[in-house]
C-alpha cells in the first residue's frame, strides 16, 4: 500500500488539480484529501482529522428528492460486494446570515456536485466534481 501522508512526485499534481480526490479507509477515517476538495466541501483540517468522510460528505451530500445519500450509498456496508458508486446532488446547506437592516436573513447556499466513490483493498477513492456550471448551461 503506498503511504499518501508522505509526499511523492504526484503530490503536486495532487494538490493543483481542480477536481476534488479524497482518500479514505474503509471505516471512513480520511488519510488524504487534497486542497480542491476541502474547498468544494468547506471543511478545515481540524475537521478532516476529526471526522469520518461519510459524515463530511454523504451526510451532506442530498438527491433530487430531497433526502440524504448517507443512509443509501452501498459502499458505506462492509459486506457490500460493489466496488464503484457515483453519487450526484445538492451539497449543503451551508448556512450563511445576510445582514439587512433591519433584519437578518438567513440564505442556503448549495453546491452541485458529482462524487465517484471507489472501494479497493480496505480503502476508498473518492473524486468530487463541481457540475454546477454544467447545471446553469442546461437551464440556459
Amino acid at each position: 500500500m503506498i503511504d499518501i501522508t508522505t509526499p511523492t512526485p504526484l503530490s503536486p499534481l495532487l494538490e493543483s488539480l481542480t477536481d476534488g480526490v479524497c482518500v479514505a479507509r474503509d471505516e471512513g477515517k480520511i488519510l488524504y484529501m487534497n486542497p480542491a476538495a476541502q474547498r468544494m466541501l468547506d471543511v478545515t483540517p481540524t475537521e478532516i482529522r476529526e471526522s469520518s468522510l461519510c459524515q463530511l460528505l454523504c451526510g451532506r451530500l442530498w438527491r433530487t428528492e430531497s433526502n440524504s445519500w448517507a443512509e443509501n450509498c452501498p459502499l458505506r456496508k462492509p459486506d457490500s460486494p460493489q466496488t464503484a458508486y457515483t453519487l450526484e446532488g445538492r451539497f449543503g446547506p451551508k448556512l450563511t446570515f445576510q445582514w439587512r437592516m433591519p433584519r437578518v436573513r438567513k440564505a442556503i447556499e448549495w453546491k452541485h456536485l458529482r462524487v465517484r466513490c471507489l472501494r479497493a483493498d480496505g480503502n476508498h477513492l473518492v473524486l468530487i466534481e463541481d457540475i454546477g456550471p454544467k447545471i446553469e448551461l442546461e437551464r440556459e
